[in-house]
């Protein structure tokens, strides 16, 4: 998969701090065991890039600063659903990291028990229902199946972690295959693969929604378009692998202070 020169240096620089980190055991990444025990009604988090990286996502979609101006009575049923959001995200952190696959490839099987850990009132399995996100549509129901095939096909393809995580978030996030919760399962998916592979979580703060929305919004349109043309990969794409693969970059800087 061609990529831009930029993206190419960013990957670069990425796997150069990657690698201080996996040689000095003090900053080491790698995978921690999580005991079955952490599946309870609060797991256990106990590194503060986890705890942020979930407490974000949550935030993502429940903001804070929304939360904030609404009147008292709403505010509180707001936080709840915020808290429960939370603990459930958490709870779904310690079940992808119990249940990711031996060979390191994704399945659709895995990706539906995340997003039942995230939304089980909501998600039985893959939707059999239109939805809307942001503006976009999805396939239909009766092409999910094939479109997760295909994308799961392109995946086992790519070599490099950092750019087969990300490229996870992206079109879990365009083939939106549940009822709800779809972006906090990309997210997840992206940042459990990212820990089992030695890097940090990308964290995106709530305070980046908007243009994180926007820059998916933007490189699903164009890979659409360019699906259908069959052209290269666009710049449009880059930008948005950039804004991800770069939450990687700024979690290592803080690690390597």
């Amino acid at each position: 998969m061609s990529r831009s020169v930029n993206l190419r240096n960013l990957y670069l620089e990425i796997e150069g701090k990657r690698k201080k980190t996996l040689e000095d055991p003090t900053l080491n990444l790698v995978n921690y065991k999580v005991s079955r025990r952490g599946l309870g009604r609060e797991a256990q988090l106990t590194r503060p890039e986890d705890l942020r990286h979930i407490a974000h996502s949550a935030r993502i979609e429940f903001p804070l600063a929304h939360i904030r101006d609404l009147p008292k009575r709403a505010q509180r049923i707001a936080r709840k659903d915020l808290q429960r959001a939370t603990t459930r995200l958490a709870n779904a952190w310690t079940l992808a990291k119990i249940i990711f696959p031996d060979d390191g490839e994704f399945t659709t099987e895995y990706f539906t028990a995340i997003a039942r850990k995230i939304e089980p009132d909501v998600v039985r399995g893959i939707r059999r229902e239109m939805v809307l996100y942001g503006g976009q549509v999805p396939p239909e129901a009766d092409q999910i199946e094939s479109e997760l095939n295909m994308f799961l096909f392109e995946n086992k393809g790519i070599d490099l972690p950092l750019e087969k995580a990300v490229h996870a978030h992206i079109h879990l996030v365009r083939i939106h295959p549940f009822m709800d919760g779809n972006g906090r399962t990309a997210r997840m998916v992206q940042n459990v693969l990212l820990n089992m592979s030695g890097y940090p979580p990308a964290i995106i703060e709530e305070g980046e929604r908007h243009l994180y929305f926007d820059l998916l919004s933007t490189a699903i349109q164009a890979y659409n378009q360019r699906i259908k043309r069959s052209t290269k990969v666009t710049l449009e794409e880059d930008l948005a692998y950039e804004f991800l693969a770069s939450k990687v970059n700024v979690a290592y800087d803080r690690l390597l202070e």
